[in-house]
Protein backbone atom coordinates (compact mmCIF):
# COMPACT_ATOMS: atom_id res chain seq x y z
CA UNK A 1 0.00 0.00 0.00
CA UNK A 2 1.49 3.33 -1.05
CA UNK A 3 1.96 6.09 1.48
CA UNK A 4 0.02 9.32 1.13
CA UNK A 5 2.04 12.45 1.75
CA UNK A 6 0.32 15.56 3.00
CA UNK A 7 1.78 18.84 1.79
CA UNK A 8 1.34 22.26 3.25
CA UNK A 9 0.23 24.67 0.57
CA UNK A 10 0.22 28.38 1.27
CA UNK A 11 0.01 31.59 -0.70
CA UNK A 12 1.74 34.82 0.30
CA UNK A 13 3.17 37.92 -1.31
CA UNK A 14 6.85 38.11 -2.15
CA UNK A 15 7.16 40.99 0.31
CA UNK A 16 5.90 38.81 3.15
CA UNK A 17 8.07 35.92 1.96
CA UNK A 18 11.23 38.04 2.00
CA UNK A 19 10.38 39.32 5.47
CA UNK A 20 9.91 35.75 6.70
CA UNK A 21 13.17 34.60 5.11
CA UNK A 22 15.07 37.18 7.14
CA UNK A 23 13.45 35.93 10.34
CA UNK A 24 13.77 32.24 9.43
CA UNK A 25 17.56 32.37 9.44
CA UNK A 26 17.51 33.59 13.04
CA UNK A 27 14.92 31.00 14.04
CA UNK A 28 16.86 28.15 12.44
CA UNK A 29 20.12 29.24 14.05
CA UNK A 30 18.43 29.47 17.46
CA UNK A 31 16.74 26.07 17.09
CA UNK A 32 20.01 24.41 16.05
CA UNK A 33 21.78 25.91 19.06
CA UNK A 34 19.14 24.29 21.31
CA UNK A 35 19.52 20.86 19.70
CA UNK A 36 21.00 18.37 22.16
CA UNK A 37 20.86 14.72 21.10
CA UNK A 38 23.32 12.99 23.45
CA UNK A 39 23.16 12.76 27.23
CA UNK A 40 26.27 12.05 29.23
CA UNK A 41 25.74 11.21 32.89
CA UNK A 42 27.72 9.80 35.78
CA UNK A 43 25.76 6.92 37.28
CA UNK A 44 22.41 5.55 36.30
CA UNK A 45 19.86 7.66 34.54
CA UNK A 46 16.22 7.43 35.49
CA UNK A 47 13.86 6.13 32.83
CA UNK A 48 11.75 9.24 33.22
CA UNK A 49 14.78 11.45 32.56
CA UNK A 50 15.68 9.38 29.51
CA UNK A 51 12.16 9.73 28.22
CA UNK A 52 12.11 13.49 28.75
CA UNK A 53 15.52 13.90 27.10
CA UNK A 54 14.53 11.71 24.15
CA UNK A 55 11.27 13.58 23.60
CA UNK A 56 13.03 16.94 23.74
CA UNK A 57 15.74 15.80 21.32
CA UNK A 58 13.18 14.47 18.83
CA UNK A 59 11.00 17.56 19.20
CA UNK A 60 13.90 19.97 18.70
CA UNK A 61 15.22 18.09 15.67
CA UNK A 62 11.73 18.00 14.15
CA UNK A 63 11.45 21.75 14.74
CA UNK A 64 14.80 22.38 13.01
CA UNK A 65 13.81 20.22 10.04
CA UNK A 66 10.42 21.92 9.75
CA UNK A 67 11.96 25.38 9.85
CA UNK A 68 14.53 24.45 7.20
CA UNK A 69 11.88 22.81 5.03
CA UNK A 70 9.64 25.88 5.15
CA UNK A 71 12.55 28.21 4.55
CA UNK A 72 13.69 26.20 1.50
CA UNK A 73 10.15 26.16 0.10
CA UNK A 74 9.82 29.93 0.46
CA UNK A 75 13.26 30.58 -0.99
CA UNK A 76 12.58 28.29 -3.95
CA UNK A 77 9.25 29.99 -4.69
CA UNK A 78 10.82 33.46 -4.50
CA UNK A 79 13.68 32.48 -6.81
CA UNK A 80 11.26 31.03 -9.37
CA UNK A 81 9.04 34.10 -9.16
CA UNK A 82 11.99 36.47 -9.59
CA UNK A 83 13.10 34.57 -12.68
CA UNK A 84 9.65 34.89 -14.29
CA UNK A 85 8.24 38.21 -13.12
CA UNK A 86 9.05 41.07 -15.50
CA UNK A 87 9.39 44.71 -14.50
CA UNK A 88 10.28 47.90 -16.34
CA UNK A 89 13.06 50.03 -14.89
CA UNK A 90 14.13 53.27 -16.59
CA UNK A 91 12.50 52.18 -19.82
CA UNK A 92 14.12 48.74 -19.91
CA UNK A 93 12.15 45.53 -19.40
CA UNK A 94 13.83 42.81 -17.36
CA UNK A 95 13.00 40.11 -14.86
CA UNK A 96 13.11 40.86 -11.15
CA UNK A 97 16.15 38.59 -10.90
CA UNK A 98 17.93 40.62 -13.58
CA UNK A 99 17.06 43.89 -11.82
CA UNK A 100 18.45 42.56 -8.54
CA UNK A 101 21.63 41.38 -10.26
CA UNK A 102 22.05 44.73 -12.00
CA UNK A 103 21.86 46.47 -8.63
CA UNK A 104 24.79 44.34 -7.51
CA UNK A 105 26.82 44.72 -10.70
CA UNK A 106 26.44 48.51 -10.62
CA UNK A 107 29.48 48.57 -8.35
CA UNK A 108 31.65 47.74 -11.35
CA UNK A 109 30.04 50.42 -13.50
CA UNK A 110 30.53 52.98 -10.72
CA UNK A 111 34.20 52.01 -10.64
CA UNK A 112 34.35 52.64 -14.39
CA UNK A 113 32.85 56.11 -13.84
CA UNK A 114 35.42 56.87 -11.16
CA UNK A 115 38.22 55.81 -13.50
CA UNK A 116 36.85 57.90 -16.38
CA UNK A 117 36.57 60.90 -14.08
CA UNK A 118 40.14 60.32 -12.92
CA UNK A 119 41.32 60.07 -16.54
CA UNK A 120 39.70 63.40 -17.40
CA UNK A 121 41.12 65.16 -14.35
CA UNK A 122 44.60 63.80 -15.02
CA UNK A 123 44.39 64.77 -18.69
CA UNK A 124 43.22 68.30 -17.81
CA UNK A 125 46.11 68.77 -15.42
CA UNK A 126 48.67 67.40 -17.88
CA UNK A 127 47.24 69.52 -20.69
CA UNK A 128 47.32 72.70 -18.64
CA UNK A 129 50.86 72.01 -17.49
CA UNK A 130 51.94 71.35 -21.08
CA UNK A 131 50.25 74.56 -22.25
CA UNK A 132 51.95 76.61 -19.56
CA UNK A 133 55.33 75.05 -20.37
CA UNK A 134 54.85 75.61 -24.11
CA UNK A 135 53.82 79.24 -23.61
CA UNK A 136 56.82 79.88 -21.41
CA UNK A 137 59.16 78.20 -23.87
CA UNK A 138 57.78 80.16 -26.84
CA UNK A 139 58.11 83.47 -24.99
CA UNK A 140 61.69 82.63 -24.07
CA UNK A 141 62.65 81.73 -27.64
CA UNK A 142 60.98 84.82 -29.10
CA UNK A 143 62.67 87.07 -26.57
CA UNK A 144 65.99 85.50 -27.45
CA UNK A 145 65.31 85.99 -31.15
CA UNK A 146 64.30 89.62 -30.78
CA UNK A 147 67.36 90.27 -28.69
CA UNK A 148 69.76 89.11 -31.41
CA UNK A 149 68.28 90.49 -34.60
CA UNK A 150 65.93 93.19 -35.69
CA UNK A 151 62.88 91.58 -37.22
CA UNK A 152 59.81 93.00 -38.83
CA UNK A 153 56.34 92.52 -37.40
CA UNK A 154 55.61 90.06 -40.18
CA UNK A 155 58.72 88.02 -39.44
CA UNK A 156 57.97 88.09 -35.74
CA UNK A 157 54.46 86.74 -36.38
CA UNK A 158 55.83 84.03 -38.66
CA UNK A 159 58.33 82.96 -35.98
CA UNK A 160 55.57 82.98 -33.37
CA UNK A 161 53.27 80.86 -35.57
CA UNK A 162 56.07 78.39 -36.27
CA UNK A 163 56.88 78.01 -32.58
CA UNK A 164 53.21 77.62 -31.61
CA UNK A 165 52.86 74.83 -34.14
CA UNK A 166 56.08 73.23 -32.91
CA UNK A 167 54.96 73.30 -29.28
CA UNK A 168 51.29 72.61 -29.96
CA UNK A 169 49.66 70.57 -27.18
CA UNK A 170 47.56 67.74 -28.62
CA UNK A 171 44.78 66.04 -26.68
CA UNK A 172 43.87 62.63 -28.11
CA UNK A 173 40.56 61.25 -26.82
CA UNK A 174 39.30 58.62 -29.29
CA UNK A 175 36.41 57.51 -27.03
CA UNK A 176 35.15 61.01 -26.26
CA UNK A 177 35.53 60.23 -22.59
CA UNK A 178 33.23 62.99 -21.36
CA UNK A 179 30.40 61.76 -23.59
CA UNK A 180 30.89 58.17 -22.35
CA UNK A 181 30.96 59.43 -18.76
CA UNK A 182 27.78 61.52 -19.03
CA UNK A 183 25.88 58.78 -20.88
CA UNK A 184 26.82 56.11 -18.33
CA UNK A 185 26.02 58.45 -15.46
CA UNK A 186 22.52 59.13 -16.78
CA UNK A 187 21.80 55.43 -17.35
CA UNK A 188 22.96 54.55 -13.83
CA UNK A 189 21.15 57.47 -12.18
CA UNK A 190 17.89 56.63 -13.98
CA UNK A 191 18.14 52.98 -12.93
CA UNK A 192 19.02 53.73 -9.31
CA UNK A 193 16.25 56.29 -8.97
CA UNK A 194 13.59 53.77 -10.01
CA UNK A 195 14.72 50.23 -9.22
CA UNK A 196 13.94 50.09 -5.49
CA UNK A 197 10.40 51.45 -5.91
CA UNK A 198 9.73 49.18 -8.89
CA UNK A 199 10.91 46.10 -6.99
CA UNK A 200 8.91 47.09 -3.91
CA UNK A 201 5.71 47.35 -5.97
CA UNK A 202 6.43 44.07 -7.77
CA UNK A 203 7.07 42.24 -4.50
CA UNK A 204 3.96 43.64 -2.86
CA UNK A 205 1.69 42.72 -5.77
CA UNK A 206 3.16 39.33 -6.68
CA UNK A 207 1.75 36.26 -4.94
CA UNK A 208 3.72 33.01 -4.70
CA UNK A 209 2.62 29.53 -3.67
CA UNK A 210 4.80 27.49 -1.36
CA UNK A 211 4.51 23.72 -0.98
CA UNK A 212 6.33 21.62 1.56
Amino acid sequence: MSETYKYTVEELTVTKALRELKMSDKRITKAISELDTIMVSVGAVKDEDKKDFSQKAVSTLDKVKALIKRRDAIKRAVVLSNARKEVTVAGSTMTVAEAIERKTSLDYELQVLMKLSSNMNDANQKEQKALDTAESRIESLLSSLYGRDKVSAKEAQEHADTLKKQFEVVRYDPLDTYDVYTTMTKVIDDFQSEVDDVLAVANATTTITIRY
